[in-house]
């Protein structure tokens, strides 16, 4: 695999020209030599059903949005303090159930979780995985070490602060994950990593969960590689035609999120070929405005909404007590990881190394034995490699 870094290096210089902001901070060094190099004919495939069901006790899904409006709110009884809502866009989008991050058992097991992710490729290397595996191994490691970024700074209403793009010190920038020796952030993941191995493959914006409502949707489910495609197609869809995404503004122009002016190195910063995007992506009204628009300058990037995409309220209301316990949450995962024809499942919390990576769980006993060959193979072909940072 030719990995095309200039160009992808040149399109976020450029980026930071035409917008004027320094939010990204990608290398244009290669990628770290572990994350380079795919296996087009590789069969192996990652098995997420314990982030399933990590995920399902928390999750609403809201469905398409109707572009309504919210109402305007009222303050409680007793108090004259109304809760700040953009009207436009409160009743868009998939909702998390953040509260029950306040629970620290339910954090450990999200971290859990994430750990075993970063230490997958200390088992197998990424290189022997074809690149839709490679994908939705990174979307996931990416949206679950957000959550459990998200969870030191909840009930925080606002995530502008939070997720500042021109911030250093954001969420985002720091160095929250090692993967196979290499320091990296969510930015590195997303700019550095994702963006380049799949320059202009313009449907991978809707795979990274922001944790905002003015963001792409979490999923009930996570990525996976024969399917990730068609996910972050719906993502998109769902995102595009929504009053988060994109709508019909005066004038004959087009509104669009914020979003899309931070990662415009995407779409060659050239927003015809932003219009063409969402127009592939839009429907009814919105479709047609973009069609008969006679210039993509009428493009506005000036949709935002900071509120954490959080669903308030009793946990019951959508599935029960049992969701905000967290030893109920951890016999889920543990049920969902009984895998196929009889593999056995080890203790979920294991100071084993190749246990905390779950590979009795993420793959199947022929591939795992295929796995253990390969591993061999390569320790005796390879030499010492030098790991760095990702600056």
């Amino acid at each position: 695999m030719v990995i095309k870094s200039r160009l992808c290096g040149a399109l976020l210089f450029n980026a930071l020209l035409l917008i004027g902001t320094s939010y990204l901070h990608a290398s244009e060094s290669p990628l770290p030599e572990p994350f380079q190099g795919d296996d087009p004919r590789s069969k192996l495939s990652i098995a997420y059903a314990d982030l399933d069901a990590f995920i399902k006790p928390h999750f609403f899904q809201s469905g398409p949005s109707t572009r309504a409006k919210a109402p305007e709110s009222s303050g409680n009884i007793g108090t004259r303090f109304k809760i700040k809502v953009n009207r436009y866009t409160a009743l868009e989008g998939n909702r998390f159930y953040f509260k029950n991050l306040q629970n620290p058992e339910i954090v450990a097991v999200l971290s859990d979780l994430v750990e075993s992710l970063e230490m997958l490729p200390d088992q197998i290397p990424l290189s022997i995985l074809n690149r839709n595996e490679q994908l939705a191994y990174w979307l996931n490691l990416y949206n679950f070490a957000l959550l459990e970024e998200l969870s030191q700074v909840y009930p925080k209403t606002s995530l502008e602060n939070v997720l500042d793009y021109v911030d250093d010190n954001s969420i985002l920038a720091k160095k929250v994950l090692k993967v196979s020796g290499v320091s990296l952030s969510l930015n590195n993941i997303q700019y550095d990593i994702v963006y380049k191995i799949f320059p202009e493959k313009h449907n991978i914006l809707y795979g990274f969960f922001q944790g905002n409502i003015g963001g792409p949707n979490i999923r009930e489910k996570a990525y996976e590689g024969d399917t990730v495609w068609r996910a972050l197609e719906e993502n998109g869809k769902r995102f595009v035609n929504s009053n988060r995404g994109a709508a019909v503004g005066s004038s004959g122009k087009v509104r669009v999120s914020e979003l899309y002016e931070y990662n415009m190195m995407l779409f060659n910063n050239d927003k015809e070929v932003l219009r063409n995007h969402l127009q592939d992506l839009a429907v009814g009204d919105l479709e047609t405005a973009l069609a008969t628009m006679k210039s993509a300058i009428k493009i506005d990037f000036d949709i935002v909404d900071w509120n954490f995409a959080d669903l308030f309220g009793d946990p019951r209301s959508f599935g029960g007590g049992s969701h905000t316990n967290a030893a109920a949450l951890l016999d889920s995962v543990k049920a969902t990881m009984v895998a196929d024809g009889g593999r056995s499942v080890q203790s979920y919390l294991s100071d084993d190394l190749q246990s905390k990576a779950k590979m009795d769980i993420r793959f199947s006993d022929s591939e795992l034995e295929t796995l253990l060959m390969l591993k061999q193979k390569r320790n005796e072909s390879m030499g010492t490699v030098e790991i760095r940072d990702i600056e």
